[in-house]
C-alpha cells in the first residue's frame, strides 16, 4: 500500500467504511507494522475527541448575525 492509500484506509477503518476484505487486509497490515498501528491509534483517539466537541455560538455572535441579516433584508427591499 502507498502511504496515501494507507492513510485513507486507516480513516475508512476508523469510521467503519471498509468492505470486509479491505478491513481484513488493513487489520493484517496493522498487526505486521508497529508504526502503522501507532498512527491508527492516534487517529482513533482524535476521532473520539472530535465526537465530544460541541458547537454552540455565543449569544453575541447570534445577535450579530441576526442584526446583519435584518440590515441585508432592508437593503434588498429598498
Amino acid at each position: 500500500m502507498s502511504q496515501l492509500s494507507t492513510k485513507n484506509q486507516l480513516v475508512r477503518l476508523a469510521y467503519g467504511e471498509l468492505s470486509i476484505l479491505e478491513r481484513l487486509e488493513t487489520e493484517f497490515s496493522l498487526e505486521e507494522n508497529f508504526e502503522l498501528q501507532e498512527g491508527y491509534e492516534e487517529l482513533r483517539c482524535a476521532k473520539n475527541a472530535l465526537s465530544k466537541v460541541t458547537y454552540s455560538p455565543s449569544s453575541l455572535s447570534i445577535s450579530a448575525i441576526l442584526a446583519f441579516s435584518r440590515n441585508e433584508s432592508l437593503e434588498l427591499s429598498a
